[in-house]
Parts: C-alpha cells; structure tokens; sequence
C-alpha cells in the first residue's frame, strides 16, 4: 500500500495494524519523526516504510505496482492523482481525498470514469470552509 502526504500516520499506522504493508511518503522531516515514533509506539515497525520525500517526484521501482493507495490529498493538490494511478494495479484501489464543493462532485465523477476509473463509493467527510467540504472517492483502477 502506498501513502504520500502520511503526515504522522493517521492512515499508515491503522493501515499496519491490519498487516498492510505500507510505504508512507511525507516531504516534512518533522512529521517524518513523529510518525516513526507512532509506528514504534503502536508496534508497526516492521509493516512501514518510511520514505522522507516529495509525493510528486516519486520514484519507486518501475515494476512496482500497488494494490491500493491511500491519498489524503492536501488542498489543491489533487494533480497527485495523476502521478500515484500508474503505480497501482489494475483493478486496484484508491481512496481519493480531494476538497470541493457539492456542485463540483459530478463533474468529478465524469472525469474520474474517463481518466480510466469506476468511482466505487464517495461521502463527504467533514467541511472546511462555508460550502466547501472534503471527500473521498473509492476508485477501481479500470485501465493500465
């Protein structure tokens, strides 16, 4: 399982309690350190990898394909979709952070299922400003 923007693994460290095994990205070497105390402190060492580094100059082996990955997507940076989708396999899962408004979700939708996705489930999970609101695609990689 792959998960950039990890910050201090609130999606890792449940990930591999469950004995995911997960490669968690985050470019802030703070929140690197916190979270390799969480992982140590909830007993996941051995399922996390910790990658200090940009999600988007992401540079894992070739053949490497994940079954899922987690992208908590900070605001405005939802062009990491792009850059994550060829790393997860066919008929893979992503779950999509992303913070829009409800006028904007079938939009969305269409765009996903024409960029090679089926939106499996979405919810809105929390707003952060008047009409603005998080959330989360369940997407089935369809294509390569």
């Amino acid at each position: 399982m792959l998960i950039p923007f990890c910050g201090v693994g609130p999606f890792a460290i449940p990930a591999a309690a469950r004995h995911a095994r997960v490669i968690a990205m985050e470019k802030n070497p703070d929140a690197c350190h916190w979270l390799s105390d969480n992982i140590s402190i909830n007993g996941v060492s051995q399922n996390v990898c910790i990658i200090n580094g940009n999600a988007f100059d992401i540079c894992l082996r070739p053949h490497k394909k994940f079954d899922r990955a987690i992208i908590p997507t900070p605001y405005g940076r939802d062009a990491i979709l792009r850059v994550i989708a060829p790393l997860v396999k066919k008929s893979g899962m992503i779950h999509f952070y992303t913070f829009k408004k409800w006028h904007q979700v079938p939009v969305l939708i269409e765009e996903y299922e024409k960029n090679g996705f089926h939106v499996n489930f979405f919810r809105s999970c929390g707003n952060v400003a008047p009409n603005v609101y998080r959330w989360v695609f369940d997407l089935i990689k369809s294509g390569p």
